[in-house]
């Protein structure tokens, strides 16, 4: 709905995508309560987010075409699609290379994140207790925004379409996701190369 020349479609793309986004977090959670849950099911979840991403940027893309007529927010769409997907694929690498030298690197992946969760929580209930430790806190539970992930392509994309800002947040996709994808590239192959062992820990894309 972001480039559909209806009454206040920006409007109806800023309530509908948070929906959407909302949605799609707990079908997952409804599934498992009620015992839906399947292999085929989680495989779809993880493939259709991709797709989301790609028809959330192709959409803004072409919205800022039309409101621009400028061919570089096209170019811009293909360039946050393309880095957002390479940051899949250096994790999904990484991951597919630690698997081939080492057959135990999942099992010790699932129980070192049981061992990062106890460290985590000892941590929060630390800083819980004083003013400064809560603002600490606070950041820790929110920095992820700086990764620009898929809740941060709907938080954006929403505030951009009230705003009537879609060429700005386009701008913003795209130079974070080039940004991340070479950080994460060069940040794997110094674990790979130096630091296996931080490899273990709870991966990031």
């Amino acid at each position: 709905m972001i480039f559909i020349d209806v009454p206040y479609h920006l409007y109806f793309t800023a309530v509908l995508l948070p929906l959407g986004y909302i949605g799609d977090c707990l079908d997952g959670q409804v599934a498992r309560t009620r015992n839906l849950s399947s292999p085929v099911g989680n495989y779809l979840d993880k493939v259709l987010d991709v797709l989301k991403i790609f028809v959330l940027t192709a959409s803004l893309a072409y919205g800022a075409y039309l409101n621009t007529h400028e061919i570089i927010y096209i170019f811009l769409g293909f360039t946050a699609c393309f880095f957002f997907n390479f940051r899949y694929y250096i994790k999904l690498e990484t991951i597919f290379s630690q698997c081939n030298s080492n057959p135990n690197y999942l099992s010790e992946c699932a129980d070192r994140k049981i061992e990062l969760l106890k460290e985590r929580e000892i941590k929060y209930n630390n800083l819980n207790k004083t003013f400064i430790g809560k603002i600490k806190l606070f950041w820790l539970k929110n920095r992820v925004v700086f990764w620009v992930d898929e809740e941060q392509f709907v938080v954006f994309t929403s505030i951009a379409a009230i705003l009537n800002k879609i060429e700005i947040v386009l701008w913003i996709f795209a130079v974070s996701q080039v940004l991340i994808a070479v950080w994460r590239l060069f940040e794997r192959g110094y674990q790979t190369a130096k630091n296996p062992e931080k490899l273990l820990d709870p991966m990031r894309k």
